[in-house]
């Protein structure tokens, strides 16, 4: 089960959005391989995954609640500007709290990785940006079509 969870973060990178680039599927032994992980290694960045998704979920529940409950507030015949304030205020704070539960995720990984291992692993997070923009056409955004 373990397996399941650690290739989605050695394939995560960082956009300005901090959203996973790609996610490496069945890929974590090739990976693990390339990158010389020892076996402790593994078990560590294992660890800081789950615990990492563990708050994930709480955070996520968090966001969805606050949002459900904007989309109430907006929605009524009356505004409440001061409760959709503060409703906003808590799916901001949701957001941000994801977005740190990430990189808290990614931080605490490099610090798994010798810098070697973390300069590969960035390199495989720069081919699978580019390989999902050259997939998706993003590659043709600037053009004045």
């Amino acid at each position: 089960m373990i397996k399941r969870f650690l290739p989605i973060l050695l394939c995560f990178g960082l956009t300005a959005s901090f959203a996973p680039i790609a996610h490496a599927g069945d890929r974590f032994d090739e990976i693990a391989s390339t990158l010389g992980l020892t076996s402790a290694q593994k078990k560590d960045v294992a660890d800081i995954v789950y615990e990492s998704k563990e708050k994930r979920i709480g955070i996520k529940a968090r966001s969805e609640a606050a949002r459900l409950e904007l989309e109430h507030l907006l929605a009524e015949t009356t505004v409440d500007e001061r409760a959709v304030m503060k409703s906003l205020d808590g799916v901001n704070a949701a957001s941000a709290d994801l977005r740190r539960n990430r990189v808290e995720q990614i931080l605490a990984i490099r610090k798994v990785l010798s810098p070697e291992q973390w300069t590969q692993l960035a390199g495989i997070w720069k081919e699978n940006r580019e390989g999902r923009h050259d997939r998706h056409g993003d590659d043709d955004e600037g053009d004045d079509e």
